[in-house]
């Protein structure tokens, strides 16, 4: 539903915005990595894959924490679409763990139009409480045609941005050959203008998180 392209958009913005200079990306899905591929070049961008489905891979990325607080490292974790239940079972350990490294943590969870996408994340957000943002992935339609979460009650408990839709073309180039979206020369003229339009108006999503 837009996780990875959530989380590509979100290293571009940390490398292009943020004023540290350390940004990390774990990518749990070690069965379809597209997120570390897509920046598996970028020399700016520490990666690692943590296969999040058990604890175990809880623990090695808990490992990680303390050397992460003692360098201000902002890290992006791409979660598997799979690895609900193990967010659910593990995700509080995670929480504790930062409080103790005074580490801020947030999630950010991307939902289509459905049902469905709403009822994992209401499950969720009953067993934690954590700073969280709802994007709309306006993929699947504009804004005013998610109804199903707009009239919800989750909407009064979250924040809500929006990942604008990209150009089919254009995502189709990110997807298959696994490009960060600074790789501007990757693309014809006309699909650089669209790649950096959805950039800025992405990143104007983002900065509210």
């Amino acid at each position: 539903m837009g996780k990875t392209m959530v989380s590509i958009a979100m290293v571009d913005y940390l490398i292009n915005n943020s004023q540290k200079d350390s940004v990390t990306l774990i990518e749990s899905d070690d069965s379809n990595s597209d997120a570390y591929k897509a920046y598996e070049s970028t020399a700016e961008v520490t990666k690692k894959v943590i296969n999040l489905d058990a604890q175990s891979g809880w623990i090695a990325l808990m490992n990680e924490m303390p050397e992460w607080a003692q360098s201000g490292e902002q890290v992006v974790i791409n979660t598997a679409a799979r690895a609900t239940n193990s967010i659910t079972q593990n995700i509080n350990d995670l929480i504790e763990g930062a409080k103790e490294l005074d580490i801020t943590v947030k999630m950010v969870w991307v939902v289509n139009r459905q049902r469905d996408s709403l009822a994992l994340i209401n499950d969720l957000l009953k067993t934690i409480r954590l700073d969280t943002t709802i994007v709309k992935n306006l993929y699947f339609g504009n804004s005013e045609k998610f109804v199903l979460y707009d009239k919800s009650e989750l909407k009064k408990k979250v924040k809500t941005i929006e990942l604008p839709d990209l150009n089919d073309e254009v995502a189709d180039k990110i997807y298959i050959n696994r490009l960060p979206l600074h790789a501007t020369k990757e693309f014809s003229f006309g699909e650089r203008i669209a790649l950096q339009r959805f950039r800025n108006d992405t990143a104007k999503q983002l900065e509210t998180i």
